[in-house]
């Protein structure tokens, strides 16, 4: 049995041995193009410590999120891979590299960039305070740039986001102290006003329903007055959040290991080397799956074992395969020996 699968296996590969070898000579070539078109990368990375509030916040009520149950490592790692989607915050990042200067080169190039520094910024979580940001570059200098300029858009997102926050506040309670102090003014102009047309008699004192009505102007310019003070004080707030927003996420976003240039490709000679011998082990597993495969498809009868083993039958005779002519080359003695007996048979 073992002898009719080796004999049926080597007459399957000779049989057609240039197109089996033809996928191990294509994964050859294609191991050696990769190996000799390879280029360098460099990865740059820098730990990045996230809590989930600072003491200026706790003091001044600053991002007051409440409990949660995803970690504020995680919760930035999802910000950061959605801003990561949109083109302001990659173009905040490209903007402090060196890849700016292919800015300039039209829209396509600008959008060949940006795409190209999407592709090369990652995230992951290290810890429950702890992630990690990283960037490959065939440039060192700008993998370092991408991680650097990465951290310092996402903590000054953060510092725009409280701004802005802060500012529409603000804007608010100022147009509420117009409109407020327009109320006070009007109640001290009615009590005045009152007043001016009711004076203090000289004899005795005011009548019931005068004195029960100043006091009713009297609460009315009170309440006026409490209320602007309370507008007053939280569009102070909202002042003083403006400036304490860049401090607050200053304390709550801080580089614990920072970017450093990278000296060393990310892959070695060594590891191109065994991507391109795996190429060849697949070109030659190709080959292999190939004439077996064909060996075993193959019903016809190639041996007389095949009738043996096959049919059971025994075999009596076989035909053995007709010989190859081969041409004799003729020197110069026959090819005169052969003019000279066509001229004695044309003479006869």
């Amino acid at each position: 049995m073992v002898r009719l699968v080796l004999l049926r296996v080597l007459e399957s590969y000779f049989r057609h041995r240039w197109l089996y070898l033809l996928p191990t000579v294509i994964m050859i070539g294609v191991g050696g193009m990769s190996f000799m078109n390879r280029t360098d990368e460099y990865i740059a990375s820098s730990t990045f410590y996230v809590q989930k509030g600072s003491f200026l916040s706790s003091l001044t009520s600053i991002r007051e999120a409440g409990f949660s149950w995803v970690t504020p490592a995680q919760t930035a790692v999802n910000e950061l891979r959605q801003l990561e989607g949109t083109t302001a915050f990659m173009r905040a990042i490209v903007q402090q590299t060196s890849l700016e200067e292919n800015m300039s080169n039209g829209p396509d190039a600008i959008n060949a960039t940006i795409n190209a520094a999407r592709d090369d910024v990652w995230f992951s979580v290290m810890g429950d305070n702890l992630l990690m940001v990283a960037a490959i570059n065939e440039d060192p200098l700008v993998a370092r740039e991408l991680v650097e300029a990465t951290i310092n858009s996402y903590i000054q997102w953060q510092i725009n986001a409280d701004r802005e926050e802060s500012v529409s506040t603000q804007m608010f309670f100022d147009d509420l102290i117009i409109a407020y102090q327009a109320d006070l003014d009007a109640a001290r102009d009615e009590l005045r006003d009152y007043l001016n047309t009711n004076p203090e008699p000289l004899r005795g004192a005011r009548p019931e329903l005068e004195r029960m009505e100043i006091s009713q102007l009297e609460t009315a310019v009170s309440l006026a007055e409490n209320r602007l003070l309370s507008a007053i004080e939280d569009e102070e707030n909202a002042r003083l959040g403006m400036i304490q927003a860049e401090s607050d996420a200053r304390q709550q976003y801080f580089v614990i290991d920072a970017a450093k240039t990278p000296t060393q490709p990310a892959s070695s000679k060594s590891e191109a080397m065994t991507s391109s011998i795996i190429f060849v082990v697949v070109g030659i597993v190709m080959t292999i799956i190939g004439f077996v495969g064909a060996a075993i498809i193959d019903r016809s009868f190639r041996f007389a074992i095949d009738v043996q083993h096959i049919l059971d039958l025994p075999v009596i005779a076989q035909v053995p395969a007709p010989p190859k002519e081969k041409k004799k080359k003729k020197g110069k003695k026959g090819k005169e020996d052969e003019a000279t007996e066509t001229e004695g048979e044309s003479s006869g």
